[in-house]
């Protein structure tokens, strides 16, 4: 229980017994009483930001956080926290304390359970019951894991992310420890605005005025064993798309089957 202090800013015991939004729902609303403003949020990840000005030169210095939550195999999140903000974080350690007790937590599985997890995860074929590759459970199960990289470090992936993304045209927006966030601005369609201005010129104007959009998408990095393990979470479109398929081509990607 409780919150420690280590190479991350802060990290919560345990297994937290939420699901990851409600987990970020409970960090933001925390965050905000302490201060911080949300600049992004994501599946898996909240950045929070809070300034303070020195009204002897005038200058604004700009902390942020990152909270990260970790979905588990057998239920719940961990969630960690990442920034630079670490002298408000240890001036502040009783009131994390005391919101980290808040925080439901899991009791421990026992090797009884598991294996009896592991028993119903089998048909009498001896096949997976896990959902068919290609799906959309499929795919959100692979992403709420991550995708285990065996052979590439967080800092190698995080650098060849950068590289491959701004590439083909992705916009970095911030990268924050081992967390790096990317932008695109997706424009309407065009042959479906056509159809709609044919139909009538109102609904055409407002595709026109109100389609497409900033995209945003985040690729966490974590250390596992000898190499990592990725998670890529946010809005769905071209961003989301592009770095999901490029993780899952990296050498020594490992993902459920």
């Amino acid at each position: 229980m409780g919150v420690c202090v280590d190479d991350v800013l802060a990290s919560v015991r345990g297994v937290v017994d939420l699901s990851p939004h409600e987990a970020l729902d409970e960090a933001q609303d925390f965050l905000t009483r302490q201060g911080y403003s949300v600049t992004y949020r994501a599946s898996n990840t909240l950045t929070v930001k809070r300034q303070i000005s020195d009204n002897a030169t005038g200058q604004e210095t700009i902390f942020k956080l990152i909270v990260m939550v970790l979905p588990q195999s057998g239920g719940g999140v961990r969630i960690k926290v990442r920034g630079n903000d670490r002298e408000a974080v240890r001036d502040h350690q009783a009131a994390w304390l005391e919101w980290s007790e808040t925080l439901p937590k899991r009791e421990p599985e026992q090797p009884e359970a598991a294996a009896t997890m592991e028993s119903v995860t089998r048909d009498s074929g001896g096949q997976s019951n896990f959902p068919a590759p290609g799906s959309t459970a499929y795919e959100q199960m692979v992403w709420a894991q991550g995708v285990l990289i065996t052979d590439m470090t967080p800092v190698q992936v995080l650098e060849q992310a950068a590289t491959h993304m701004a590439s083909r045209g992705f916009a970095i927006e911030s990268r924050l420890g081992n967390a790096m966030n990317f932008s695109f601005h997706e424009g309407p369609n065009v042959f479906v605005g056509l159809v709609l201005l044919i139909l009538g010129i109102l609904p055409g104007i407002l595709y026109f005025l109100l389609a497409g959009g900033d995209r945003r998408t985040t690729l966490l990095v974590n250390e596992e064993g000898e190499g990592c393990r990725a998670y890529v979470s946010g809005d769905g479109g071209a961003p989301l798309d592009e770095l999901r398929n490029w993780v899952l081509s990296l050498p020594g990607s490992v993902v459920p089957h």
